[in-house]
C-alpha cells in the first residue's frame, strides 16, 4: 500500500511551466534563501527544452530579476555551488551561470574546487562512463582533468588533488583512448611536483590496459593525437594484441590502418594473418614472405601474426625478409621469443638479485603479492613464485619457483591454457630471470648471447659464405681481428683496437632493423663493417 501511495503521489506532483515558475518566485519573500532550500522549490519546475532556452530574451530577463533577490549572498556561493549550478541549469539562467563560474574561478586556493566526497562520487562516475564507453565521458575527461590538476594562475597548486588522483586511478583501471590522451596532456602541464609523480604512476599501466581493450583502443586512431603520442600508444596496442588478438574484416582493416600516415607505418612493417600470412608490399597490396602477391577477400578476418602459429620454415622466411629489407618493426614480432607449455618449468631454481628484479618488475607491470610476483595478462594472472618474501627496496638474493597461471582464483595447468597466453607469460618471466639471475655470466648459460650469435650469423650470411667473416664461439673473426660478442671489444693479436665508428648523429642505440634493441649488438655490427672496409683505429 505504501508503494502505491508513493507512486500515486509522484504522479500527482505538479509541474511548473515558465509562467508558473515566474509567478512562484515573485510570490516568495524577497530575501536571501539557502540554495538548497530554493532548489527544493524548483524541483517541480519543468525545464524548457534546450532548443527553446534563451530564445525569449524578455522572459529570461524577468526570470533572472525574480530570482536575484532570493539567491544567497555571494560569500556563500562557493560552498553552495553544486545546488546553485542545479538551479541555473533548471531555470536556464545564463546570467546566474556566468556569475557562478566567476565565483568559482576566484577560488585559487589549493584543493578548494572539490572535497574528498566530491572526488569519490566523480571518480565512480568516471569509471562507469569509461566502462560503458559513454560519449559524455570521452568529451569531458580531458577538460575536467586539466582543470583539476593545474591552477588557473601561475601557482604550483592544484584546484583538487583528490579528484585528480581519483581520475588517475579510473584511467588506469578502465582506460579509453581519450582518457589516456588526457592523462598524457595532464602530465605535460601539471606544475605540482608531488601530483605529477602520482599521475605518472598511472601512465604506463593505463596504456598497457588500453591495449587489452581492442574494441575501444582502435578509436585512438581518431583521437587526434600528435604523431609521437600516437606511435607510443600504437606500440602498446600492438604489443597487447599478441596476448588478446583483435580481428577486422580485410576491407575494414585496410580502411582503418591505411587511412592515417602514422598507423600505415605500423601496418607496412608488421606481418598479418588472413588465412595466410602476409605483409603489405610497396603498392599496398598483400604479399607473402617471398614477395609473391596474394589475393585476400574483403570479408576475411585479419589478425596480427604470432610466430607461435607458424612453422619454422615460415618463421625463417619472414625473418629473412625483415633482415634483407632492413625493416624496422615497431614491436618485436618475427624475432619474437615464443614458448610452449613445457617451457614453464625452465624458470625455477634460479638465484635472483632482488634490486634489479624488483626494479624491472615494477617497470614491466608486475606487483608483489604474498611471496609472488603477479602480472595481469587480460583475463589471466601470471604468478612467479619466490622462495622468500620480497618488498620494495629490499636488497639480497631470492630463489625463483614455479610459474603459475590463474583465471580467477583457481590455477590452470599450462597445457590447458591458451597457447599465446602461455607464450607471452613465459616471455615476460624469462625477461625477469635473464636480467636478475646472479652470475649469469658464463658462455654455457647465456641464452641471450646465443641469440646474438644466431642473429649475427644470419645478418653476416654473405660475408661468412665469402670467407671474409667467421663466427667462433662468442667472437667474430674479421680482417685479422676479433670482435667480442659479449663486450663489443675489438682485439688484434691480443691488443685492443679502438675503431673510429661512423657517427650517425645520435646516441648509440639499436640500428632500425636489428631485432634486439641493444647498443652492444649494434656496436658489434658497426665494428665488423669498419674492419671489412679497412678502417683505421681512432688514434690513427
Amino acid at each position: 500500500m505504501r508503494a502505491g501511495i508513493g507512486a500515486f503521489s509522484d504522479l500527482q506532483a505538479p509541474r511548473l511551466d515558465e509562467a508558473a515558475l515566474l509567478a512562484t518566485l515573485r510570490a516568495m519573500p524577497a530575501q536571501p534563501t539557502s540554495a538548497h532550500q530554493l532548489l527544493g522549490h524548483l524541483r517541480y519546475h519543468a525545464a524548457p527544452n534546450a532548443k527553446d532556452r534563451g530564445t525569449d530574451a524578455a522572459a529570461s530577463a524577468a526570470l533572472d530579476a525574480a530570482l536575484a533577490p532570493l539567491l544567497p549572498s555571494e560569500e556563500a556561493w562557493f560552498d553552495q555551488r553544486h545546488a546553485l549550478l542545479a538551479i541555473a541549469r533548471a531555470t536556464g539562467s545564463g546570467a546566474m551561470l556566468g556569475r557562478l563560474r566567476h565565483v568559482v574561478a576566484q577560488r585559487y586556493e589549493a584543493d578548494g574546487a572539490f572535497d574528498r566526497d566530491d572526488a569519490l562520487v566523480l571518480g565512480m562516475a568516471a569509471r562507469v562512463g569509461a566502462l560503458r564507453d559513454d560519449a559524455w565521458y570521452a568529451c569531458l575527461v580531458a577538460p575536467v582533468l586539466s582543470k583539476t590538476c593545474v591552477a588557473p594562475t601561475a601557482a604550483r597548486t592544484a584546484p583538487s588533488q583528490a579528484l585528480t588522483i581519483a581520475l588517475g586511478h579510473a584511467i588506469e583501471d578502465v582506460p579509453t583512448p581519450e582518457a589516456v590522451a588526457a592523462l598524457r596532456q595532464a602530465l605535460a602541464t601539471v606544475r605540482h611536483a608531488g601530483l605529477h609523480k602520482k599521475l605518472a604512476r598511472h601512465q604506463k599501466p593505463a596504456e598497457r590496459a588500453l591495449a587489452l581493450r581492442p574494441e575501444v583502443a582502435l578509436r585512438l586512431l581518431d583521437a587526434g593525437l600528435a604523431p609521437k603520442q600516437a606511435r607510443a600508444l600504437l606500440t602498446q596496442f600492438f604489443e597487447g594484441a599478441f596476448l588478446r588478438p583483435f580481428a577486422l574484416p580485410y576491407g575494414e582493416w585496410r580502411a582503418r590502418l591505411l587511412a592515417d600516415k602514422v598507423v600505415a607505418e605500423f601496418a607496412h612493417t608488421l606481418v598479418w594473418r588472413a588465412g595466410v600470412a602476409f605483409m603489405l608490399g610497396a603498392d599496398d597490396q598483400p604479399v607473402d614472405a617471398h614477395g609473391q602477391p596474394l589475393d585476400i577477400e574483403i570479408g576475411v578476418p585479419v589478425t596480427l601474426w604470432h610466430p607461435l602459429d607458424a612453422e619454422e620454415t615460415e618463421r625463417e622466411a619472414w625473418r629473412a625478409r625483415i633482415v634483407h629489407g632492413q625493416l624496422r618493426q615497431p614491436v618485436r614480432q618475427v624475432f619474437r621469443e615464443f614458448y610452449q607449455p613445457a617451457d614453464g618449468n625452465l624458470f625455477a631454481g634460479y638465484q635472483l638479485a632482488t634490486v634489479p628484479l624488483l626494479g624491472l618488475a615494477r617497470r614491466e607491470g608486475w606487483k608483489i603479492d604474498d611471496g609472488c610476483l603477479v602480472r595481469r595478462f587480460g583475463e589471466w594472472d601470471t604468478e612467479l613464485c619466490l622462495t622468500d618474501r620480497v618488498y620494495p627496496g629490499c636488497d639480497g638474493v631470492v630463489g625463483s619457483g614455479a610459474l603459475v597461471l590463474r583465471r580467477g582464483a583457481a590455477p590452470v595447468a599450462l597445457a590447458e591454457s591458451p597457447p599465446q597466453v602461455v607464450s607471452e607469460a613465459c616471455r615476460a618471466v624469462d625477461l625477469l630471470v635473464s636480467v636478475a639471475t646472479v652470475a649469469l655470466d658464463t658462455e654455457d648459460d647465456s641464452r641471450d648471447r646465443l641469440r646474438r650469435v644466431e642473429m649475427l650469423a644470419q645478418m653476416l650470411e654473405k660475408q661468412i659464405a665469402a670467407g671474409t667473416v667467421a663466427i667462433e664461439g662468442f667472437h667474430v673473426q674479421v680482417a685479422g681481428a676479433r670482435v667480442g660478442i659479449r663486450t663489443g671489444r675489438v682485439l688484434r693479436d691480443g691488443t685492443p683496437v679502438e675503431l673510429a665508428l661512423p657517427d650517425t648523429g645520435r646516441r648509440l642505440g639499436a640500428v632500425p632493423w636489428l631485432p634486439y634493441d641493444e647498443a652492444l649488438l649494434e656496436r658489434v655490427v658497426r665494428s665488423v663493417g669498419v674492419l671489412l672496409d679497412g678502417g683505421q683505429s681512432a688514434g690513427a
